[in-house]
């Protein structure tokens, strides 16, 4: 998540902090807005008296209006801790299909090496899903405010995990080598998923970012990435821009499209 690290470097905001549950104040921090995220529209987890809580609510929920109030109200739910006889997810959320693999690949050098668990977390998408991406994000939102737990050492676990059934496959239409080209890629390297090559799958990495897909007959069909910093968001962009794609990260529940 980006935090305010360059804005009003002194000006504190007075942060309410309510449980939800019982509707009564569990005390005030002034706060600098270095120390909030941008934005409360994603689920959003706060450490406070020792113990997890999840922001419910948060008045206003977008920085540039508390900023501007100096005053914050932050609903908050106590997250529960984990039972260690339970069945938990890592995740609350993977994909519903499984790409096909093979014994080979195509592709030189060394392979990028993902778990089936990433397969499509983070990808790109036709503006056209827009809205079963919002249906996903309604049942994995559902999952992360009601069904997380966390050890008492910060490991957050689900109960449930969601397996995307609604969101259709991206089925893209981007031309491979002006991909390249755009990224400034000289070649691809092959795609494994659990020690397997992915059939007419690719990966390659730019500063800080690597990438993967499929490719057939010269178009790429999937594009997602396996890892990001904090530049990643601006190649993000760009790719929306060049080529009239959506963004999700599904765990998140982030989508990025073209303003």
């Amino acid at each position: 998540m980006k935090f305010l690290s360059n804005l009003f470097k002194s000006s504190k905001i007075e942060v309410n902090f309510i449980d939800n549950s019982t509707g009564q104040s569990m005390g005030v921090s002034h706060m600098e807005p270095s120390q909030l995220p941008e934005t409360f529209s994603v689920p959003t987890r706060m450490h406070i008296h020792e113990e997890e809580w999840l922001v419910e609510e948060a008045i206003p929920e977008n920085a540039a209006d508390f900023i501007n109030t100096r005053k914050l109200i932050l609903k908050l739910k106590r997250v529960e801790q984990i039972n260690t006889d339970e069945l938990l997810f890592t995740i609350p959320a993977v994909s519903n299909d499984y790409p096909p693999l093979s014994s080979m690949s195509e592709y030189a050098g060394e392979p990028l090496v993902i778990h089936e668990d990433e397969w499509r977390q983070k990808e790109f998408l036709k503006p056209s899903s827009v809205d079963n991406v919002n249906k996903e994000f309604e049942q994995i939102n559902n999952i992360i405010e009601n069904s997380s737990v966390v050890s008492e050492s910060g490991f957050v676990a689900f109960r449930e995990c969601h397996a995307r059934n609604i969101i259709e496959d991206p089925e893209l239409e981007i031309e491979f080598s002006k991909l390249m080209n755009f990224m400034h890629v000289a070649e691809m390297q092959p795609l494994q998923v659990n020690g397997e090559f992915v059939t007419e799958g690719f990966s390659f990495k730019t500063t800080g970012t690597g990438y993967y897909g499929t490719v057939k007959n010269g178009i790429v069909t999937r594009l997602s990435i396996s890892n990001m910093n904090t530049d990643s968001y601006q190649e993000v962009r760009k790719i929306i821009e060049e080529f009239g794609v959506i963004y999700v990260d599904w765990c998140r529940c982030e989508l990025i499209q073209k303003v």
